[in-house]
């Protein structure tokens, strides 16, 4: 068991120092990876983050949300401080990158290679995430030129490394459709 844990740890260590090219543990649910990808622009964003807020974001009842961050915090993905504000743990934020990141270079495919609208990009995004192998998501990073931004203006994990400076100085909500975000 020692030695399934230090593997284990090494193998996430090695996934953070190697730019998340392999998958992390991708055992969550399509629900729980959507909490955790709201929870990370939020952060992104520097927003503190409620479970008010993420109700209203994913348009889901409150007790909805208190019932699934209690299943997140179980899993060890996100912690709750004494105001309740929700952060991501160590492991937890390897997870949100890996899926924002697929996320985010779909959409830039969807909308440079296939025209699609923002909102119809980011519906698609959400169902070929988790039919795309890793190995097709990175080639078409590689093919897009390796974006720092999604479609609405929000970091791609891994490719920016301004993540913070990105998110303060260009709001998504400010956005209108067809602008252009390098």
């Amino acid at each position: 068991v020692l030695i399934y844990i230090n593997i284990f740890s090494l193998s996430i260590l090695l996934r953070l120092k190697i730019h998340m090219k392999p998958s992390p543990d991708r055992r969550a649910t399509p629900v729980i990876e959507r909490y955790l990808e709201f929870i990370y622009l939020m952060a992104v964003e520097g927003q503190p983050i409620y479970g008010a807020r993420l109700a209203k974001s994913l348009h889901v009842s409150r007790p909805s949300v208190t019932t699934t961050l209690q299943r997140i915090v179980r899993a060890g993905l996100i912690k709750l401080n004494a105001r309740k504000e929700i952060q991501l743990t160590s492991k937890g934020q390897v997870l949100a990158e890996y899926f924002q990141r697929r996320h985010c270079i779909i959409e830039r495919w969807l909308t440079e290679e296939l025209g699609l609208s923002w909102e119809e990009s980011d519906a698609q995004a959400h169902q070929l995430e988790h039919a795309m192998s890793d190995q097709v998501a990175e080639s078409l990073n590689t093919h897009l030129g390796s974006p720092t931004t999604c479609p609405h203006g929000n970091p791609v994990p891994g490719n920016s490394a301004t993540t913070t400076a990105l998110s303060k100085s260009f709001q998504p909500c400010n956005a209108e459709e067809g602008t252009r975000v390098q």
